[in-house]
């Protein structure tokens, strides 16, 4: 069976393609535009200006990035992460599997206090 260019392009369902293309659309600008203007704004030395103005926004390269990664002050937030995670992630995941074992205790107050805690209500 021969195909078609269209057939090619949009595949053996285009109305498929035609419903998931404002989705497409919708995702780039949204996401994809602002993430590459990210990325362009931290190669140059960017700054806002007022509206119109013509201003330099010469390309830096990783200039910024070793700016940001030798501040003493970013160093320390990586290290409040890193503690916080050592804390809260082992800690979580302790307190909820006791309280999912308390929960499925065969007992009889446990038992009927499953169903309030875990309702969507």
């Amino acid at each position: 069976m021969r195909r078609g260019p269209l057939t090619r392009v949009m595949g053996e369902h285009p109305v498929g393609t035609a419903f998931v293309t404002p989705y497409v659309v919708f995702l780039a600008a949204v996401f994809a535009y602002p993430l590459g203007f990210a990325v362009y704004m931290s190669f140059h030395d960017y700054f806002f200006a007022a509206p119109g103005a013509v201003v330099d926004r010469p390309f830096v390269g990783f200039e910024n990035y070793v700016t940001v990664l030798t501040d003493p002050a970013v160093q320390r937030s990586f290290v409040n992460v890193v503690i916080f995670l050592v804390i809260n992630v082992p800690l979580t995941v302790v307190l909820s599997l006791g309280l999912a074992n308390a929960l499925n205790a065969r007992s009889g107050g446990a038992r009927s206090s499953a169903s309030p805690t875990t309702s969507p209500t």
